[in-house]
């Protein structure tokens, strides 16, 4: 009896994960956008992973389920690009990488995260988290990190490199 009652709870443990598993969609693609003003600051917001990308360039990559890639709207108002995703799952996340030469400020809000691809080359770059956000950034000058609450800081910090952490 014991054996039957624990083959019939592994057998339903087994469907119910079964049923639980959803793969989503594996619709990966990527599209690219052409910014034609320039910007100094970026707002982030939403569940999208902003890359840097320290180039001249001025196309925009984004990468992700095309539902959720076709969602991410750009604009550019006052020298700040302004990237919105639309609020979701982890695994529902787009990655946005961003060409940046001269960037002064970043905004993170809605739990958009933050990263580089290389390293930067900015004197001072402030990053400002509003909410739950992921930064790991490489720069050779230094990062100033500011946020709306009390956030517990993880940082690794090289000989040439200088990070403050500031609260609002």
């Amino acid at each position: 009896m014991k054996k039957q009652i624990f083959t019939i709870a592994l057998v339903l443990t087994s469907i119910f994960s079964a049923l639980a598993f959803d793969s989503g969609p594996t619709d990966l693609k990527s599209k690219t956008v052409t910014v034609a003003q320039a910007y100094t600051s970026i707002s982030a917001k939403g569940n999208i992973e902003v890359v840097l990308v320290p180039t001249q360039s001025t196309e925009i990559n984004v990468e992700g389920n095309e539902k959720f890639i076709d969602a991410v709207l750009f604009s550019v108002s006052k020298g700040v690009l302004q990237i919105a995703g639309i609020n979701g799952r982890s695994k529902d996340r787009v990655t946005v990488y961003v060409p940046v030469n001269d960037l002064k400020i970043i905004t993170l809000r809605n739990g958009s995260n933050l990263s580089s691809k290389g390293r930067l080359s900015n004197k001072v770059l402030k990053v400002r988290v509003e909410g739950l956000s992921v930064v790991n950034l490489k720069s050779s000058g230094e990062i100033i990190i500011n946020s709306d609450d009390n956030h517990l800081f993880n940082y690794e910090k090289e000989e040439r490199s200088i990070i403050r952490v500031e609260k609002a």
